[in-house]
């Protein structure tokens, strides 16, 4: 089964469709600690596996593909590696600027993990990230050391269970400042973690990036995972608990929601439920029904909206 919920999101990030080409070249021998994945600036991504990695871990295989979101839009396609020797190997590219997820996997079935690539998405644990430079990536790529915000989470309680949210505060963020802040709520789509907003959206890069250029608001951001806020009691129980811990502006014009798949249903169902306590509403691909109600004019309180959709959907 191929991923789909997590892949989605890393699809609506990425620009443009990518151009695959397999170019042969001759490795060396591999060690254990060797880095698998090399990335030049031209944007190739050389794999060299080790064979008997594969071996010891999925037994043996007749091939050795890498999976990924290289394929046209940023969908799911397969890469498939040549046996040299005592290693599995492939150029791929180029590749347009952007993030990408892949993993390794031997006979279409056995999947594993690069253990030399310490970046990962948490939801996925066979995955492993790379990012490829350029002009229309520049949000994507990490701002400048020690000019970006910080990412912490919030635990809090719902129904008597214990939930966490990932809570994004901007450069120059005080608890005890002068200045209160707005706040956005990002709702993840279903058995989507929250974590996914960071790996697989690069969120905080984004962020960060608006920030040190000044493009942006300063505000907090809280990021809520799939099992997050599903009702407007739940979303509420969110606020005040962030509210509680931040230094956060709590009145409706400074408030906003938006939200991916179902998080986007779920930040409209929000909005037209109860009307007035968000001034400012997105959805992204999020599946509009008869039951999340229709605004109208004594409804329609919300200073600005967006909804973007899949036809279809």
């Amino acid at each position: 089964m191929r991923p789909t919920g997590a892949r989605r999101l890393s699809a609506a990030i990425a620009a443009g469709a990518m151009a695959i080409a397999a170019v042969s070249f001759a490795p060396r021998p591999a060690a254990a600690d060797t880095p698998w994945l090399s990335v030049s600036e031209g944007g190739y991504a050389s794999f060299t596996v080790p064979a008997a990695y594969i071996e010891a871990n999925a037994g043996q295989v007749s091939q050795v593909v890498i999976e990924g979101n290289f394929g046209p839009s940023s969908t799911w396609a397969e890469f498939g590696l040549t046996r040299r020797g005592d290693v599995w190997s492939g150029v791929l590219g180029p590749l347009k600027a952007g993030l990408y997820s892949y993993q390794v996997t031997g006979d279409d079935t056995k999947g594993l993990k690069d253990p030399t690539n310490s970046a990962g998405v948490a939801s996925k644990p066979l995955w492993s990230t790379f990012f490829v430079a350029g002009d229309s990536a520049r949000l994507l790529a990490d701002a400048p050391q020690g000019q970006g915000g910080k990412v912490e989470t919030l635990t809090y309680q719902v129904k008597k269970q214990e939930r966490s949210a990932l809570v994004w505060t901007p450069p120059r963020y005080s608890a005890k400042g002068a200045k209160a802040y707005p706040v956005l709520f990002l709702q993840s789509g279903e058995g989507q973690s929250a974590t996914d907003w960071l790996d697989l959206g690069r969120a905080k890069q984004i962020l960060d990036n608006l920030s040190v250029q000044g493009a942006m608001e300063p505000m907090v951001v809280v990021i809520s995972g799939g099992d997050g806020p599903a009702d407007d009691k739940e979303l509420k129980d969110l606020r005040k608990a962030v509210a509680d811990k931040y230094h956060v502006l709590r009145d409706p014009a400074h408030q906003a929601v938006a939200g991916v798949s179902e998080g986007g249903a779920q930040a409209l169902r929000a909005t037209l439920a109860n009307p007035g306590q968000f001034a400012y509403v997105g959805s992204f691909s999020g599946l509009l029904t008869e039951s999340a109600g229709r605004p109208t004019r004594k409804r329609s309180t919300a200073a600005s909206s967006w909804c973007a959709c899949t036809p279809g959907t």
